[in-house]
C-alpha cells in the first residue's frame, strides 16, 4: 500500500475539516476510471452524441469519455458503440424508464442479468444500427 506524504496528508485533513464545518456528508469514493470501467448506470439524458455519432459520458472534471452502452437485463442483448437510431428512438418516446450501463471496457465481456439472482459475463455483440450510423467497413442494415 502506498504512504501519503506529510503534506498530502495534511491537505486531506483540512479538506475533511472543512467537510465537517459545511456539514458535508461523508461518503467513500472511487476513482471514476475505475467505475467506468465496471460499467455506470446512465439515462440516456446523461449521455452526448459526439464526433461522428459516437457516444460519451461526461467525467467529473466536465470533460468528456467515450464509452460503449447497454441494457445489462433483459434477452436480446447488444451493446451500442455510436448514437444509432435504437438509441434516438428511446430517447424520442421518453422510454428512460430502461436503464443503459455506460462504460470504457472494451474487453467484449460484458455483465448482465439472466435473473434477478443469476449474474455473468457474457459476450455481446454490437448493434447493428450502430454499425450502420459509423458506415463501418460499409455496413448497411435495412429493416
Amino acid at each position: 500500500m502506498n504512504k501519503l506524504s506529510p503534506a498530502l496528508l495534511e491537505t486531506l485533513q483540512e479538506i475533511d475539516r472543512l467537510r465537517e464545518r459545511m456539514g458535508a456528508e461523508k461518503i467513500s469514493w472511487v476513482p471514476f476510471k475505475k467505475k467506468l470501467k465496471e460499467g455506470i448506470s446512465v439515462g440516456l439524458n446523461e449521455l452526448y452524441d459526439v464526433e461522428e455519432g459516437l457516444i460519451a459520458l461526461k467525467k467529473p472534471d466536465g470533460r468528456l469519455a467515450q464509452v460503449i452502452v447497454y441494457i445489462p437485463y433483459g434477452e436480446d442483448f447488444r451493446f451500442h458503440i455510436a448514437w444509432c437510431t435504437t438509441l434516438e428512438k428511446k430517447r424520442r418516446h421518453g422510454d428512460f424508464k430502461t436503464r443503459y450501463v455506460a462504460t470504457n471496457n472494451t474487453s467484449g465481456l460484458f455483465d448482465v442479468w439472466r435473473s434477478e439472482k443469476r449474474r455473468e459475463k457474457i459476450k455481446l455483440y454490437v448493434c447493428r444500427n450502430c454499425l450502420t450510423k459509423l458506415n463501418w467497413k460499409g455496413y448497411a442494415y435495412e429493416i
